[in-house]
């Protein structure tokens, strides 16, 4: 047994000593030349201790070559700066450094850089009285050199040097930066440090030391307190200075506007796990804002994937763009100081992609708490539109989903109605008039559809309007393909709308914008005791006959040709214009489940056997009728067509 415990413990060793034994980790360095790989990095606890299982290199800059003159400010290569810079506002240089060995559970949520005040030879710049030197520092992290998020960022409006450094007498100060949560190591950890210059005067600066802690262990300041957004709140967003320019869902895309109840102008900023970084997603339509790298001046999309963004106020001193927001995804490096890092962006078509560069207006936002106030849309009807039954279109663009086919049939449906489309629509609306349903006073209307582009996110509605006021106020959400509505029984005869919508959205109104598809459709309400009807016709009566005889529900259809000319099919009529073929055969048996027009379609004949219609022997009296080819579409020539049979089949429900 005790050759056992001694065995556990052993194997347990390696697991105890990745344990972090520090909370901690100070980078210090030795320069011998002007590129990275003349810098050694030493890694210490706050203590000055030797990290021996923990390594760290200098892998990357943002400038050629290194500063390796100036004494007394370079300290013998202990003190990190470039050697050409810029000396304006705005000017920036940034260290990448790997670090490896890490415990997997050292944590950090505070960074602590030892920066120098340094004239353009290297060397130690004093505080003349006009020297003012303003900078942002910035720290972020990751695990890959390719992709590091802002960790924690400071703005200094004061002189980062006012006094000697009494250690070294050397004007140098250390700045802490503190972020909201703390990160975790990985192995390696990447470690970009960034300053950027925010004035005009003073010439730049050099890094002495670099380290990662928590709070309660290093010796910074007190973290700079920074304004959040809740996940459980509701905020508007504005361009700065312009409340006539609200961000609001439009489409797929954002416009701006004057804030009103009828536009989708409310947002939800939810945290991620990286500090002052949310998902943008719209309160209405469930949607997320989508990625702003994109084509420069190119509208942003929306989507249902959350993409994170950084969303944090300008504090530049001295610039119209400070105390205002940016907001840029941060699958890119963001920057301030030049024209390289996209954001959200007032343009003059909506809501673009470009450049977040301080002092940019357009880029800049004012974020409002603010009570969830959106309004479907007033329809308002006049007499005149409820009379000519004139119903408001919604507006919205096509998405991915749209409907195939619709098909309104059942045991109360006298006449059916069936839609099929293999494309998407031309435009986001539809009125399909080329059949209307037929539906019995207080029967059930069955509604069946099948969609192509369908998902999760896809939301389908029905609604009617079964008093004629333009307003649909019965709506039904379509589950499984399917929906129903029962006439009511105060419903008058006539006819009515029925819409049909397919969105990406999670507005659930008749005329709300859809991202998607929306469809109208006619039916025909009848009294409950009513009467099929039926006629059977011919496309040109110089080329054939046709005859009708209904038998038990049942009609059985004869078609001879004339002359030379060539039986085609069968063609039942949706309306004067479109049908569809049913049948192919001369004889052939239509059930008389609903009213029907029914044409023979024949071939022309080469040598007419009559001369006129008269000499044609009918059963029953000729009706005018529109002349169809044999393709059942209009012909160019004016001709007659005529009745053979036609009749009339009551019945009992």
């Amino acid at each position: 047994m005790k050759k056992l415990k001694l065995l556990l413990i052993l194997l347990m060793l390696p697991l105890i000593t990745r344990a972090a034994s520090y909370d901690e980790v100070r980078l210090t360095f030795h320069r011998t030349g002007s590129d990275v790989g003349s810098v050694a990095v030493s890694v210490t606890d706050k203590e000055g201790t030797q990290l021996t299982d923990v390594t760290a290199s200098l892998v990357g800059t943002s400038f050629d070559a290194l500063k390796s003159a100036g004494a007394d400010a370079i300290m013998n290569g202990s003190v990190l700066a470039p050697d050409n810079y810029e000396n304006g506002q705005y000017s920036e240089i940034s260290y990448l450094f790997r670090i490896e060995g890490l415990a997997a559970d050292f944590s950090f949520d505070s960074a602590d850089i030892d920066v120098y005040a340094l004239n353009a030879g290297g060397n130690a710049q004093g505080n003349t009285g006009s020297t003012i030197r303003y900078f942002q520092f910035s720290v972020s992290t990751g695990a890959s050199q390719d992709y590091v998020q802002a960790f924690a960022q400071k703005n200094v409006d004061t002189d980062i040097c006012t006094v000697p450094n009494q250690s070294n007498g050397l004007y140098h100060s250390t700045q802490t930066m503190s972020a909201t949560k703390a990160a975790l190591a990985t192995n390696p950890l990447y470690l970009r440090v960034t300053l950027i210059k925010t004035s005009q005067l003073g010439c730049y600066a050099g890094i002495g030391m670099v380290s990662l802690y928590t709070k309660e262990s290093g010796s910074g300041e007190d973290p700079i307190e920074e304004g959040t957004f809740s996940a459980d709140k509701t905020y508007t967003i504005h361009r700065n200075n312009n409340t006539a320019a609200y961000i609001y869902q439009s489409g797929t895309t954002m416009g701006t506007a004057q804030l009103d109840q009828t536009k989708m102008f409310w947002w939800s900023l939810i945290p991620t796990e990286n500090t002052n970084c949310y998902y943008i997603k719209n309160v209405t339509t469930g949607k997320y804002v989508q990625s702003s790298v994109q084509t420069l001046s190119s509208l942003v999309p929306m989507g249902d994937t959350p993409v994170e963004f950084q969303i944090k106020k300008d504090e530049t001193p001295g610039v119209a763009t400070n105390g205002y927001y940016y907001m840029a995804s941060t699958d890119q490096d963001i920057s301030l100081t030049t024209d390289g890092s996209l954001g959200l962006n007032f343009g003059a078509t909506g809501v673009v992609a470009y450049y977040i560069r301080t002092g940019r207006g357009n880029s800049y936002w004012e974020i409002e708490e603010s009570d969830y106030a959106y309004e479907p849309p007033t329809v308002e009807v006049t007499d005149f539109a409820k009379a000519m039954q004139i119903y408001s279109i919604p507006c919205g663009t096509n998405g991915t989903a749209y409907l195939t086919s619709v098909d309104m049939a059942g045991d109360d449906v006298l006449a059916e109605l069936h839609y099929t489309s293999p494309q998407t629509p031309t435009t986001a609306f539809t009125v399909f008039t080329n059949q209307k349903a037929q539906i019995r006073q207080s029967g059930t209307l069955p509604i069946a559809i099948q969609i192509a582009g369908d998902g999760a996110a896809i939301r389908k509605f029905a609604y009617a309007d079964w008093d004629k006021d333009g307003v649909f106020e019965e709506v039904v959400e379509i589950h499984d393909g399917k929906a129903s509505f029962k006439i009511p029984q105060t419903t008058t005869l006539g006819q009515y709308r029925i819409r049909i919508r397919v969105t990406e959205t999670d507005t659930e109104g008749a005329e709300d914008d859809v991202i998607g598809a929306c469809y109208d459709f006619l039916v025909d309400v009848v009294a409950a005791e009513t009467s099929l009807t039926w006629s059977v016709e011919v496309n040109d009566p110089t080329r054939g006959e046709a005859i009708g005889e209904e038998r038990n529900g049942i009609l059985y259809l004869t078609a001879k040709p004339l002359g030379d000319a060539k039986f085609v099919g069968w063609r039942l009529m949706h309306n004067y214009f479109q049908g569809e073929t049913i049948s192919t055969d001369a004889e052939y048996e239509f059930p008389l489940t609903q009213s029907a027009r029914l044409v023979a379609l024949f071939t022309p004949n080469p040598q007419p056997v009559i001369d006129t219609i008269e000499q044609v022997s009918i059963k029953t009296t000729a009706s005018h009728s529109q002349p169809y080819d044999i393709a059942g579409r209009r012909a160019s020539q004016t001709t007659r067509g005529i009745v053979i049979e036609k009749g009339i089949k009551r019945i009992n429900k």
